[in-house]
Protein backbone atom coordinates (compact mmCIF):
# COMPACT_ATOMS: atom_id res chain seq x y z
CA UNK A 1 0.00 0.00 0.00
CA UNK A 2 1.12 3.50 -0.71
CA UNK A 3 0.88 6.19 1.96
CA UNK A 4 -0.17 9.65 0.80
CA UNK A 5 2.77 12.01 0.29
CA UNK A 6 5.16 9.04 0.24
CA UNK A 7 7.38 9.34 -2.87
CA UNK A 8 8.55 5.73 -2.75
CA UNK A 9 6.80 3.23 -5.05
CA UNK A 10 4.56 0.61 -3.45
CA UNK A 11 6.19 -2.68 -2.46
CA UNK A 12 3.11 -4.82 -3.10
CA UNK A 13 0.13 -4.65 -5.42
CA UNK A 14 -3.41 -4.64 -4.07
CA UNK A 15 -3.60 -8.40 -4.61
CA UNK A 16 -0.36 -9.07 -2.71
CA UNK A 17 2.15 -9.41 -5.56
CA UNK A 18 5.68 -8.45 -4.47
CA UNK A 19 6.49 -5.60 -6.82
CA UNK A 20 10.04 -5.23 -5.50
CA UNK A 21 10.89 -8.72 -6.75
CA UNK A 22 9.44 -7.91 -10.18
CA UNK A 23 11.37 -4.63 -10.34
CA UNK A 24 14.59 -6.40 -9.35
CA UNK A 25 14.05 -9.15 -11.95
CA UNK A 26 13.50 -6.56 -14.69
CA UNK A 27 16.87 -4.95 -13.89
CA UNK A 28 18.62 -8.17 -14.94
CA UNK A 29 19.90 -8.91 -18.40
CA UNK A 30 18.28 -11.82 -20.26
CA UNK A 31 21.31 -13.98 -19.45
CA UNK A 32 21.06 -13.10 -15.76
CA UNK A 33 17.32 -13.87 -15.77
CA UNK A 34 18.04 -17.26 -17.29
CA UNK A 35 20.68 -17.94 -14.64
CA UNK A 36 18.21 -17.05 -11.87
CA UNK A 37 15.65 -19.44 -13.32
CA UNK A 38 18.23 -22.20 -13.71
CA UNK A 39 19.29 -21.67 -10.09
CA UNK A 40 15.67 -22.00 -8.99
CA UNK A 41 15.23 -25.20 -11.00
CA UNK A 42 18.36 -26.64 -9.40
CA UNK A 43 17.02 -25.68 -5.95
CA UNK A 44 13.68 -27.36 -6.59
CA UNK A 45 15.38 -30.49 -7.89
CA UNK A 46 17.59 -30.55 -4.81
CA UNK A 47 14.59 -30.17 -2.49
CA UNK A 48 12.84 -33.02 -4.28
CA UNK A 49 15.88 -35.20 -3.82
CA UNK A 50 16.72 -35.29 -7.54
CA UNK A 51 20.36 -34.74 -6.86
CA UNK A 52 22.95 -35.14 -9.55
CA UNK A 53 26.68 -35.06 -9.11
CA UNK A 54 27.72 -31.75 -7.65
CA UNK A 55 24.25 -30.98 -6.27
CA UNK A 56 24.14 -29.60 -2.73
CA UNK A 57 22.01 -30.92 0.09
CA UNK A 58 19.39 -28.44 1.32
CA UNK A 59 21.31 -27.30 4.42
CA UNK A 60 24.45 -26.64 2.38
CA UNK A 61 22.41 -24.84 -0.27
CA UNK A 62 20.96 -22.53 2.40
CA UNK A 63 24.41 -21.83 3.84
CA UNK A 64 25.77 -21.11 0.37
CA UNK A 65 22.97 -18.69 -0.47
CA UNK A 66 23.35 -16.94 2.91
CA UNK A 67 27.08 -16.54 2.34
CA UNK A 68 26.61 -15.26 -1.22
CA UNK A 69 24.18 -12.62 0.01
CA UNK A 70 23.05 -11.66 -3.49
CA UNK A 71 19.47 -10.45 -3.95
CA UNK A 72 18.59 -13.54 -5.96
CA UNK A 73 19.93 -15.81 -3.20
CA UNK A 74 18.27 -13.91 -0.38
CA UNK A 75 14.95 -13.94 -2.24
CA UNK A 76 14.64 -17.74 -1.98
CA UNK A 77 15.98 -18.27 1.54
CA UNK A 78 12.58 -18.19 3.28
CA UNK A 79 11.25 -20.91 0.98
CA UNK A 80 14.37 -23.04 1.40
CA UNK A 81 14.30 -22.71 5.21
CA UNK A 82 10.60 -23.60 5.34
CA UNK A 83 11.22 -26.63 3.13
CA UNK A 84 14.03 -27.75 5.42
CA UNK A 85 11.72 -27.40 8.47
CA UNK A 86 9.04 -29.47 6.73
CA UNK A 87 11.56 -32.18 5.83
CA UNK A 88 12.76 -32.39 9.43
CA UNK A 89 9.18 -32.97 10.60
CA UNK A 90 8.97 -36.17 8.54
Amino acid sequence: MKIENDPSPPTHSEDGVDLTLIRWFLTLTPAERLQVLQDHIASVMSMRGDQTSGALDLETLIETKEAAGRDKDLAVLAVLRRTLEERKKR
